[in-house]
């Protein structure tokens, strides 16, 4: 159990701040989907309730867990840090910062994909881009998770559900152009 004060253990960076945000969201998504009608609420539960419970999971973890607290090295009596040490805790935060602004990207990305595409489209879309620019997957293991998630939408929306997903601004039009 640490010594520091309560207000010590709760940091406020951006990881922390996304991850309630995420929380929020789809907490409030569940909650304004409830008063709903049933065929009506069945798309936002499915998808808000464990991104809720995954957000409320990483929250926790971001709290608990702070990034780069165990990595600034004390020395002495416990109050000086040597400049060496500052720098590299200055470019651990650069390199968090640009991170996050990464992941901020590509949550705008998601958001907007599917705005104007919709899920048919903008899933599978979504995951591959993630995977190949972010995580730098490779392009076998992009084209399985591409296909992978059109899969489950289809079986659990289309299939077991038979819930209609939101088919996107441009995708009516785009359509249109072909018949």
């Amino acid at each position: 159990m640490s010594n520091r004060p309560l207000i010590g253990r709760f940091p406020i960076n951006g990881r922390v701040a996304m991850a309630a945000v995420m929380l929020a969201i789809f907490v409030a998504m569940v909650l304004m989907a409830a008063s709903w009608p049933e065929k009506s609420r069945l798309l936002p539960f499915v998808i808000g309730i464990p991104a809720a419970i995954m957000a409320l999971i990483q929250l926790v973890k971001e709290i608990v867990s702070p990034a780069g607290e165990d990595t600034i090295t004390v020395i002495g009596d416990g109050e000086t840090v040597t400049e060496i040490e500052k720098t590299a805790e200055r470019d651990e935060a650069a390199a968090m910062l640009r991170q996050e602004l990464v992941l901020i990207g590509f949550l705008v990305l998601l958001v907007v994909s599917h705005l104007l595409l919709g899920f048919w489209i903008a899933s599978p879309l979504f995951v591959a881009v993630f995977l190949r620019l972010y995580d730098g997957a490779s392009w076998r293991v992009v084209i399985i998770s591409a296909a992978a998630t059109w899969l489950t939408l289809y079986v659990v929306f289309d299939q077991l559900l038979t819930v209609s997903v939101f088919e996107g601004l441009l995708t009516p039009y785009v359509t249109d152009l072909f018949e």
